[in-house]
């Protein structure tokens, strides 16, 4: 834990001393949602697995548990976990309406759609062709004027 000036610690002291303890809770959170009394008649999962049930399960914030993604110690873990949830989340892309699974996708693992990054790009240029094309017509029209 950092220190301050004085040589005591700064912030809380963290929630787990081991990557056992975080592996453990975690390995209990994916049985729990395993658990037959977690599926419909169907077969389907009534509760699917989360960035925030991971979160949960170890009692912190999604922002605490992404930070703990970035610790030495605890990253592989975290990682694992959540691409266990990423796994789920790619398993429904599939289905009627993945809507909620891209913004999860986008938003908690980094994904971008291509075309969107094209599509910005492109308008961007058009924009800038048609501001150099009306500059071009003023400047034509000025000397046209000027003769």
């Amino acid at each position: 834990m950092p220190r301050s000036p004085t040589g005591k610690p700064n912030g809380r002291p963290p929630l787990f001393t081991s990557k056992e303890q975080v592996e453990e809770i975690l390995t209990a959170y994916f049985i729990e949602l395993n658990n037959p009394d977690n599926f419909t008649p169907a077969g389907f999962m009534k509760r699917k697995p989360t960035v925030c049930g991971l979160a949960l399960a170890l009692g912190m914030a999604r922002m605490t548990l992404l930070e703990y993604a970035k610790k030495g110690e605890f990253s592989d873990t975290v990682m694992k976990y959540k691409t266990m949830v990423e796994e789920a989340l790619e398993q429904r892309l599939d289905g009627t309406s993945p809507t909620g699974a891209i913004f999860n996708l986008k938003n908690n693992f980094s994904w971008r759609d291509t075309s969107e990054t094209a599509d910005v790009t492109e308008r961007v240029n058009r924009e800038l062709d048609e501001e150099m094309t009306e500059l071009e017509a003023s400047k034509a029209y000025d000397a046209i004027i000027s003769d």
